[in-house]
């Protein structure tokens, strides 16, 4: 589900709308799809979790960083990333 990124910097961060999130755990639980993690773009072209990607990340949760015209999945652990595997089907 897409969402606004509400930041107050939203060239150098992301925050996740809260009305967004709430919704999409709302609708799953009223049986909709699950949430397992997030996407957005890193500008700078960099796809590796930043600091405050990893600050953000609930561990478990997957996090799709895009840029430079690449993609890389990611699943949060505690201090830090692992990567996964990415199908592009």
């Amino acid at each position: 589900m897409p969402s606004l990124n509400v930041s107050e910097r939203p060239g150098d961060e992301f925050e996740i709308d809260p009305v967004t999130l709430i919704a999409a755990y709302k609708a799953e639980r009223a049986g909709g799809p699950r949430v397992i993690g997030c996407y957005h773009t890193h500008p700078s072209g960099s796809v590796i979790p930043s600091k405050r990607d990893a600050a953000a990340a609930e561990p478990g949760s997957l996090w799709l960083i895009l840029g430079g015209g690449d993609a890389r999945l990611w699943r949060a652990r505690p201090g830090g990333f692992d990567e996964e595997a990415l199908n592009a089907e």
